[in-house]
């Protein structure tokens, strides 16, 4: 009697859990993806912004570049260290002297 029991044990199905895992990482991956979906978009339109800026920086300082500059006088004075320069701008777009080293 003992060995129909382990027989009739035997032919049970086991109980398995294998499909409440699959449901479990496909919640996961339904909460993930958005998440990283909106992280992303995010940061490419950042990105994009900041090379816009860029751009328009380098734009503004090459065509400062192209302008044409005069140097009408340049005096220096004798009896000081102080140099007077006289510039005339004959190009379109407006320049300013930043710095003299």
């Amino acid at each position: 009697m003992n060995c129909l029991k382990f027989v009739s044990n035997r032919n049970q199905i086991p109980t398995r859990r294998g499909l409440s895992q699959i449901v479990g990482s496909l919640l996961l991956l339904a909460i993930v993806v958005p998440i990283g979906t909106v992280l992303l978009v995010n940061g490419t339109s950042e990105i994009n912004q900041f090379n816009n800026e860029i751009s328009n920086t380098l734009d503004f300082k090459n065509q400062g570049l192209q302008e044409d500059l005069v140097f009408e006088h340049v005096r220096f004075d004798p009896t000081s260290k102080d140099v007077m320069i006289a510039i005339r701008n004959t190009g379109t777009i407006e320049s300013a002297i930043e710095r003299i080293i």
